[in-house]
């Protein structure tokens, strides 16, 4: 029985089957671009992954860095200091009762801003020898003002600690020996620590501690030390010292 043999067609000439489109044969691809077109893909991946992440990431770190502003009203007590010190008594001013507010920025989580106001009205008392027929000494009012910085980190979370720094203006008003004579103003500096806790989102407890110096351009403070190797010398000082202990409630006006 005859059987025709078909000659086998050489390995190099030899095509490999490919789809076709509309009866058009496409290209045969150069050597290694499968590789190339296979390393293209991961990298848009990735690119394509990370531009995702960016994006998802960026409103919340604009939030973060938004000013959030806060109300804090506040009481509490006003630490006095002695007022005017000599070798003959001493002008004691009474300890009282503080009150006022303060409204700030925390610009970031570990800095912010504040403007404060603070009253308190103290009695007055003398120590040493006064005439019998002297009358009641009276009291002085206290209203401080004062802008100052917040530092510290984590402003942003539920609770957390802060250290203060600033510098403003104290008013004096004396009512003495049943007489009103003016007011006072001097400049003062504080430094201070505090913290806060906020058991709802917008609302928060503030306790702060701060220590205060004026400039009363008078001698509030002075006497004489005298040791065996230099002598005796005299000093005195213009400032005057308070401190107060506050706490209140803190209300965020907006942001975080």
């Amino acid at each position: 029985m005859l059987q025709a043999r078909v000659p086998p067609v050489p390995t190099d000439q030899a095509e490999p089957r490919q789809a076709t489109f509309l009866g058009a044969k496409p290209e045969p691809a150069p050597n290694g671009a499968l590789e190339v077109q296979r390393m293209s893909g991961k990298k848009n991946l990735v690119l394509a992954v990370l531009v995702l992440a960016t994006v998802a990431v960026a409103p919340a770190a604009q939030a973060q860095m938004r000013p959030s502003w806060e109300l804090t009203p506040f009481g509490g007590w006003f630490l006095a200091g002695d007022l005017y010190s000599y070798s003959g008594g001493t002008l004691r001013v009474d300890d009282a009762v503080t009150f006022g507010g303060r409204i700030g920025a925390n610009l970031n989580d570990q800095f912010g801003i504040e403007v404060s106001y603070a009253h308190a009205n103290s009695d007055l008392s003398y120590t040493g020898v006064l005439p019998a027929d002297s009358p009641g000494l009276g009291s002085v009012g206290f209203d401080e003002i004062d802008l100052n910085g917040n530092f510290g980190s984590g402003f942003y979370r539920q609770a957390y600690g802060y250290f203060t720094f600033g510098m403003g203006m104290t008013v004096f008003t004396p009512h003495t020996f049943q007489v009103d004579s003016g007011t006072i103003t001097r400049f003062a500096t504080n430094i201070g620590i505090g913290g806060k806790y906020f058991f709802h989102p917008k609302l928060g407890l503030r306790i702060d501690a701060r220590y205060r110096l004026t400039s009363t351009d008078i001698t509030t403070d002075g006497g004489t030390y005298c040791d065996p190797y230099w002598g005796c010398y005299s000093y005195y000082s213009t400032w005057y010292d308070t401190g107060e202990i506050t706490a209140g409630l803190t209300y965020k006006l907006g942001g975080q």
